[in-house]
């Protein structure tokens, strides 16, 4: 769910391509999705999901807190991985306000306020929708 509701909170503006759920997922997905190849997200979820054409590769791979520091660091040292900016969670870049409105409407609005998070880590680092290959490879946190 919380996967669905960020897509949909971050479709205006990026188009999440592809959505792994887990390492094992991830293992075998990402490092064919950055070498351009055909693959489905085992997720279901993102655009080359229901894509029948060419499949997208994305120009950033976004991470939930769902994965621990070393499964982003294994991650991260896949082939073609360092290309792209990898967005991890920040938690001091969680404030009090946005953890009040989580509490408050019990999660509902934790998929908008993670997708306003990463759209603003995204244009503070100039990657925004026609600039996607101006960007380099690296962690930030948002």
């Amino acid at each position: 769910m919380l996967a669905q509701g960020f897509m949909s909170a971050l479709s205006s503006t990026y188009d999440v391509v592809h959505v792994c759920h887990d390492t094992s997922s991830a293992r075998h997905e990402i490092p064919a999705l950055l070498a351009g190849e055909s693959i489905r997200p085992s997720s279901g979820l993102g655009s080359n999901a229901n894509s029948d054409s060419k499949y997208r590769t994305p120009c950033a791979i976004i991470v939930g807190k769902g994965f621990s520091e070393d499964e982003v660091e294994t991650m991260r040292g896949y082939e073609g991985a360092d290309k792209v900016p990898w967005l991890v969670p920040d938690d001091a870049k969680m404030t009090w306000s946005r953890i009040g409105k989580v509490a408050v409407t019990a999660g509902t609005a934790l998929p908008g306020i993670v997708a306003d998070r990463v759209d603003a880590c995204m244009k503070d680092h100039g990657l925004v929708p026609g600039k996607e290959n101006d960007v380099k490879g690296g962690v930030w946190g948002f």
